[in-house]
């Protein structure tokens, strides 16, 4: 069967995802197992913290960790500012091209389409489509190639520091990062190749919002007794669900009513400004 452009970037983004949790739980595997067996009863370390993730000759304990928000809704608050910047670009890019090829965009009921006012219409709206598929293939490649090295730099850095600000406040500041550089291109129609791509590669190097999912189940099963951890990953994946259909759902609506590109990157901007505050 013939895949679109949509599949083949679900499937990386899908694929990236995958491969970073394996990676960055082989690599925490091994450590807490060696922790666990390393004590002569069958409970848990009590001084197993933030501050001591995984390995005890690292330790780096130095003041009190005190209480912590919790990391729960930080899941919901990330994947729907992320979510909401991936469903804005691909409409944008096909906007892009449209205006390049003298294709008129307008913006129906339920979703975004090309109406054709040259001649001849089917070869301007098929080179508007192609063109929009390569450019967010492009920029695919881009972020997840780089987030596939950095996810693997900061997980390995957070198991020999806190979760916290290592795992997870990076991938935050790469989301602020990766809104910034959608406003600019989008507001002063700056080029795809000289500008974005570059500000995509700096977003995925620091981990744009893998590192802070990877990052908050690690949180969890280094804070967490044995009991409660089960029930805390099962929320932590119930709010992935929650973060991620809202955003799909809000941006569409969005695009529906403010017929604008530029305001639903602002509303992520802040929502991520947010998340960095909550963490």
């Amino acid at each position: 069967p013939h895949m679109t452009s949509s599949d083949l970037n679900n499937l990386l983004l899908q694929t990236v995802f995958k491969v970073s949790v394996l990676v960055f739980l082989q690599r925490t595997g091994p450590h807490k197992e060696l922790t666990m067996s390393s004590t002569n009863d069958k409970t848990e370390p009590d001084h197993c913290t933030e501050s001591r993730p995984l390995l005890g000759k690292h330790n780096n304990s130095k003041g009190s960790t005190g209480w912590r928000a919790p990391v729960e809704p930080l899941t919901i608050i990330v994947l729907l500012a992320s979510f909401f910047q991936d469903s804005i670009y691909s409409q944008y890019f096909y906007y892009y091209q449209c205006v390049k090829h003298n294709v008129t965009f307008s913006f129906a009921s339920n979703t975004s389409m090309c109406v054709n006012t040259t001649v001849p219409e089917h070869e301007n709206r098929i080179t508007a489509q192609a063109q929009a598929a390569k450019m967010s293939l492009y920029h695919n490649v881009a972020l997840y190639s780089t987030v596939c090295v950095s996810s693997i730099l900061l997980g390995v850095w957070s198991d020999r520091s806190r979760r916290r600000k290592i795992a997870i406040v990076p991938s935050i500041i790469g989301g602020m990062v990766k809104a910034a550089v959608y406003l600019l291109f989008i507001s002063l129609d700056l080029p795809f190749y000289a500008f974005l791509l570059p500000g995509i590669l700096l977003s995925g190097s620091l981990c744009y919002m893998f590192s802070a999912i990877i990052g908050i189940y690690a949180y969890i099963a280094d804070t967490t007794s044995r009991s409660q951890r089960t029930y805390r990953i099962a929320v932590v994946y119930m709010c992935q669900g929650l973060g991620a259909g809202a955003a799909y759902f809000l941006s569409g609506y969005w695009l529906d009513r403010q017929r604008s590109f530029t305001n639903p990157i602002w509303l992520s901007l802040g929502v991520f400004g947010f998340s960095f505050l909550y963490t």
